[in-house]
């Protein structure tokens, strides 16, 4: 199962570290090793929500649209404090991966006690695993039969 591969290769402490990118259509996390070499890459949509000590750090649901504000300054403003709530996940390591085996929802935990809780709500995908090392792609959906 996929998800035993990623926990062993998350204990082994080689690809643990993790770098978050936002983009329009998705949150990106890769798991590196000291040198930023990538091994795998989450690329999850929206809903999502990043948690810590019972607290919401950021969610999907709070992403700046640009169509919300006057000017690109201003939307880019919003968007570099969506970013920044999230700034002290850079470079930390990833301690475990757990994905439902009903659902597909997924939780990435973080060595702070910080959770990823990614909730899965379409049967067409809802995120994307890609292992690098071996070059293939998981592909997530909500109750789906042909996850791994």
């Amino acid at each position: 199962m996929i998800t035993t591969k990623i926990n062993d290769f998350l204990d082994s402490g080689q690809y643990a570290t993790t770098s978050i990118h936002y983009d329009m259509s998705c949150l990106k996390i890769r798991f590196q090793n000291p040198s930023n070499l990538t091994a795998y890459m989450l690329y999850l949509y929206a809903p999502w929500r990043i948690v810590k000590d019972g607290t919401l750090v950021n969610s999907s649901s709070l992403y700046p649209s640009e169509k919300s504000y006057e000017s690109k300054k201003e939307f880019r403003r919003a968007f570099k404090k969506f970013c920044e709530s999230t700034q002290e996940l850079q470079a930390q390591k990833a301690t475990r991966i757990e994905i439902s085996p009903v659902t597909n929802d997924l939780t990435l935990h973080w060595q702070d006690g910080t959770m990823l809780e990614k909730f899965c709500t379409s049967t067409d995908w809802d995120y994307h695993l890609y292992d690098k090392l071996q070059q293939e792609t998981y592909d997530f959906c909500f109750n789906s039969s042909s996850a791994p």
